[in-house]
């Protein structure tokens, strides 16, 4: 990825909590260019000169499509450019976006993400008190509450531990143990996804415990995703409802289906549902291997109050289809009934990873300290590292 550092910073500039949209704010004379790397205009295949108007396009990274979004473009006089990037508020999705910048050259603000204060190693002033105050703010179940209360004494001890004699991989080591506290405090993204009429928006009512998404025997009712917000085991859960993939579909249900997909790619779990009264739809899962693929996707056989329609197309295909070792131990429920729901919701929790969070280990809360200690074995100068762990923790 072409490197066009500078004076560029990138930093997440709305709360850092679930949210419907995310903005990431890219400054710098070289902001535009920093844009280049990650962001195609499905309007004009060259890049925005017009700073008029927003512009609609998709974010992608070495790894494929991250998300579609808004950008803008404004001019500061003591910044330079200024470009805000809008896209959907998903953990997965700002972390992705904020990681391509830091590869294209930007530097991360890992401080107050409004404020001029800090860039780099320091907090600035900003200490794990201040931190655990917005925190505890942003919580939104007790579960998680609990865990903040308990994790800001933990961390600060081991921050303090880690300063006395700084040690990068007892650093990164902390960092790759955090996600699930993340989801926690954050919140975490769960994709439905699988052929029409599977039952889908049925399992979100019920997950939901309300008639929230339109439910019809038609194929192809749902027609672009929807996001209903739940809690399960504690953890904020935001359920993205997808349109049905199947052929022969028209231009605007593909497009909802290409939408849906961007949608799974970057969610936190995968919930592929099939519908277990009728045969295995073969075609459809030949056409779409790589979701099986996948370590967050839970397999979901629904409809378990109809008859089972399954069991003479896995005997023949077990051994001739490579998809089908995923079929064998699905979550059989009903999502009409609820049966197995409170199984399907225990596994969804298991994916996420979150009873590590009952614990004594340590973990960052914030993905604001995620985004301060990754500079930090960057500089390899352990003096100050040594001195910006000891500021953030108040010694």
């Amino acid at each position: 990825m072409t490197d066009v550092s500078g004076d560029l910073t990138a930093a997440l500039i709305t709360a850092n909590t679930t949210g419907a949209i995310a903005v990431i704010r890219i400054t710098g004379r070289n902001a535009r260019k920093a844009l280049d790397c990650i962001f195609t205009p499905t309007s004009n295949p060259s890049p925005v000169q017009d700073d008029s108007r927003l512009l609609f396009g998709c974010f992608a990274d070495d790894t494929g499509t991250i998300d579609e979004g808004l950008i803008s473009f404004a001019e500061s006089e003591n910044e330079g450019a200024v470009v805000d990037i809008n896209v959907h508020g998903g953990q997965r999705i700002t972390e992705r976006i904020l990681a391509a910048l830091a590869r294209a050259g930007c530097k991360l603000n890992a401080d107050d993400p409004i404020g001029d204060s800090g860039f780099g190693l320091g907090f600035g002033d900003w200490t794990i008190e201040r931190e655990t105050k917005q925190a505890l703010a942003c919580c939104q179940t007790r579960r998680a509450v609990r865990f903040v209360a308990k994790q800001a004494d933990r961390l600060k001890q081991h921050l303090a531990r880690i300063a006395k004699q700084p040690d990068t991989v007892k650093i990164e080591e902390l960092m790759s143990k955090s996600s699930p506290g993340l989801f926690l405090i954050n919140g975490a993204s769960v994709a439905i996804i699988g052929p029409p009429n599977a039952g889908k928006s049925t399992l979100i009512n019920t997950l939901a415990d309300r008639s929230e998404t339109l439910v019809s025997p038609e194929p192809g009712t749902t027609r672009d995703w929807t996001e209903v917000a739940i809690s399960i085991d504690g953890v904020p859960i935001r359920l993205i409802d997808t349109a049905g993939i199947r052929g022969g579909a028209d231009d605007l249900e593909r497009e909802a289906m290409r939408r849906g997909l961007v949608q799974s790619h970057n969610a936190d779990v995968q919930l592929l549902v099939l519908d277990r009264s009728n045969p295995l739809p073969v075609s459809f899962l030949d056409d779409n291997v790589d979701l099986l693929n996948s370590a967050r996707l839970i397999v979901v056989a629904n409809k378990t109050d109809l008859p089972n329609g399954w069991s003479a197309v896995t005997d023949g295909l077990s051994a001739a289809a490579s998809w089908t070792e995923r079929l064998k131990r699905p979550i059989e429920i009903s999502g009409r009934t609820g049966d197995g729901v409170p199984v399907l919701s225990r596994r969804i929790s298991d994916v996420l990873g979150v009873d590590a969070c009952n614990g004594d280990g340590v973990m960052l809360f914030t993905r604001r300290q995620v985004g301060w200690l990754e500079t930090l074995p960057a500089s390899g100068n352990v003096d100050r590292i040594r001195e910006a762990l000891l500021r953030y923790v108040g010694d």
